[in-house]
């Protein structure tokens, strides 16, 4: 029951600050995603489910959405422009390598080689990579490692 201008209403429903789905990720875990993949920057061996590679991804696009509405934001200021695009290409630099070997390890998942991530030089080989991308893991231990989403039991 609540007060709204002197008259008590009855809100029927359902409370949407309580009320989160099964699919509900919190961005804690999303940026964990985006911790381990730094973590684990140079390593292009092993395997990475999807949601750690498109978390990964999303998290990054993130951050280049932020500069970009950096520029837009001081677009009349033309001096911010060097530092805003000098911070921008360090964090693509940084970010570099990590994406890298995320998506080598998520081409592993699907059983295939990181060498993939060649395709796109050629003009159609990004939409290839993509659906790669897209695909489910390989439910099998495969020569990159075993599979992720199997859970390890600890009942003898």
């Amino acid at each position: 029951m609540y007060t709204i201008l002197n008259k008590k209403v009855l809100i029927i429903g359902i409370n949407s600050l309580t009320y989160r789905p099964k699919t509900y990720k919190p961005l804690h875990i999303m940026i964990n995603y985006y911790i381990d993949a730094f973590k684990k920057y140079a390593t292009f061996s092993g395997r990475a489910q999807r949601k750690e590679y498109w978390t990964c991804k999303a998290v990054f696009f993130g951050g280049l959405c932020f500069f970009s509405l950096l520029l837009v934001f001081f677009s009349r200021n033309v001096s911010a422009y060097p530092w805003i695009l000098g911070a921008m290409a360090i964090y693509v630099l940084l970010n570099f390598l990590p994406m890298l070997a995320v998506s080598a390890r998520r081409l592993h998942d699907t059983g295939r080689s990181g060498w993939w991530l060649l395709l796109p030089i050629f003009p159609p080989g990004w939409i290839v990579i993509f659906i790669f991308n897209l695909m489910d893991s390989d439910p099998n231990d495969n020569r990159y490692g075993p599979c992720p989403k199997k859970k390890v039991s600890t009942k003898k």
